[in-house]
């Protein structure tokens, strides 16, 4: 459980982890903890990339 230690590490708290399978993310993860959220979804990422194509960057 490297992530979960890697986390723990980070927030200075003790992590339980709650898994779900979500198809609509396309792969990669969603994190949440307490109020804050961490989308490294591959979804996120193509959104990211929709728009910045439509801002010509």
């Amino acid at each position: 459980m490297e992530l979960k230690e890697r986390l723990e590490k980070q927030t200075g708290k003790k992590l339980v982890l709650d898994y779900a399978t979500n198809a609509e993310i396309l792969g990669g993860l969603v994190l949440q903890i307490g109020d804050s959220v961490l989308d490294a979804s591959l979804r996120a990422q193509l959104n990211i990339l929709k728009e910045t194509i439509k801002r010509g960057e």
